[in-house]
């Protein structure tokens, strides 16, 4: 079974010229995982980021394709000092959050926020109608 996270990253570019032209060079000289990687990403054209995202994911550092990914964060960054990278990850366990930004694109703040929730599915009646209710006729006030 392994350990698993939720991960996401936003590659940011100054404008869609350079975002086209970093999606090139990968596909004409990366190598077999990192053009793996990038096909597993998301395209928005109008912000000119690359988006990745996967939940559930067994994302350890010594696998290829987890390296993979770092490396296309780690080329943008080395490409263009005007590019930027928001990484974050939240594994199992609650104290296990990795976060990461780099770079000097400023439209990615808002594009990755941890939120830890509380989902409660069960009865929430509150105990005073409850009890309420179940008070036989002569007993109650």
């Amino acid at each position: 079974m392994g350990y698993r996270s939720d991960v996401a990253y936003v590659i940011g570019f100054k404008d869609r010229q350079a975002m086209s032209e970093f999606i090139a060079v990968v596909m004409a000289v990366g190598t077999d995982h990192q053009r793996d990687a990038l096909k597993e990403c998301h395209l928005d054209w109008e912000h000119h980021s690359i988006n990745f995202h996967e939940s559930d994911v067994k994302w350890y550092d010594d696998f290829p394709e987890v390296q993979a990914h770092h490396e296309l964060m780690e080329m943008a960054l080395e490409r263009d000092d005007d590019n930027g990278v928001i990484f974050n990850r939240v594994g199992e366990d609650d104290n296990d959050v990795e976060r990461n930004q780099e770079g000097q694109y400023m439209d990615l703040y808002d594009c990755i926020d941890v939120v830890r929730t509380l989902n409660v599915n069960m009865d929430t009646t509150p105990v005073g109608e409850a009890l309420s209710a179940d008070i036989p006729e002569g007993l109650k006030d």
